[in-house]
């Protein structure tokens, strides 16, 4: 009797090929799972952008002192790519309205990546103003990005330009904005005057200009008290001069210092007396630092 094999040597070859395959499939398929959600605010996923980063170096050395040399990485290191992987990617939330130059590049964007302590979306959900999580970034007083004016009521942003500010209107990114500073003199009072600012802040220095039309002087006497956009410093005997001119009737220089915790600078002629008459145009700048 002829004995037939259940299984040929043909057989068991095919049979352990696509036990292979399969085992290839299901390790590839369980390698492209991640390890963590794509966003920690499944909300905003939608706000991301992802892009590749192709032939990045992973490991290395570092050399600090030639950012040059580690563009693409530190010297070294490993790309994915070289390990039979696709390339590094990253993420990013762009805000803003895009203004654009003459070779129609985008040159006011502000671009938030992910960071060490969250990705994009948890970054934008702290520190983008109007967002559940700006709590965690100071609570009434937080300082974030804005962009545009609207993202918060009452808020106001710098056309053009791209700050960083807190929710009471200051803003900390360089554009200049106006205020309207209050107006006294050290004895008496004006009868009519008018004023206007304007001030921007980088990191805590304060850089400020005011106008004030003394139309009619009144009373007013001693020296001329404007107001500051933005707290003084509190160090103790730090003292910051302001200059200016009496433009219009005298066309005396003006001197006048801005002292430690105080909100205002009281203006003088640069011999100490008083700078005011009517018809008088006082332009005033100065640098502080900001408390």
């Amino acid at each position: 009797m002829k004995v037939v094999p259940l299984w040929n040597g043909k057989a068991i070859a095919r049979w352990l090929l696509s036990l292979l395959l399969m085992a290839a499939m299901i390790c590839t398929a369980y390698a492209q799972q991640p390890l963590t959600a794509r966003s920690v605010i499944a909300s905003q996923d939608n706000l991301k952008q992802t892009v590749e980063v192709k032939n990045f170096r992973i490991g290395g050395t570092y050399d600090l002192a030639n950012p040059k040399l580690w563009e693409n990485g530190a010297e070294g290191g490993k790309t994915l790519e070289s390990l039979g992987a696709a390339p590094a990617r990253t993420s990013y939330i762009a805000v803003g309205t895009p203004r654009r130059d003459g070779k129609g590049e985008i040159i006011n964007a502000i671009l938030v990546n992910s960071y060490y302590s969250g990705d994009a979306t948890t970054m934008y959900n702290n520190w983008y103003i109007g967002q559940a999580g700006n709590g965690f970034s100071g609570g009434a007083q937080q300082y974030g990005i804005y962009v545009d004016a609207g993202v918060v009521a009452g808020m106001t942003a710098i056309t053009g330009n791209v700050s960083i500010g807190n929710v009471t209107g200051d803003v900390f990114g360089g554009g200049w904005r106006t205020y309207t500073p209050t107006l006294a003199s050290i004895t008496g009072a004006f009868t009519d005057a008018a004023k206007a600012g304007r001030y921007r802040v980088i990191d805590k220095t304060v850089q400020f200009q005011v106008t004030v039309n003394i139309i009619t002087n009144g009373t007013a006497a001693g020296g001329v008290i404007v107001g500051l956009p933005v707290p003084s410093s509190l160090v103790s005997g730090t003292w910051f001069a302001v200059n200016g001119r009496a433009s219009q009737i005298s066309g005396k220089a003006l001197a006048g210092s801005i002292q430690p915790t105080l909100n205002t600078v009281s203006m003088f002629n640069y011999d100490g007396s008083y700078p005011g008459v009517n018809g008088e145009l006082l332009v005033i700048s100065g640098t502080y630092e900001a408390a």
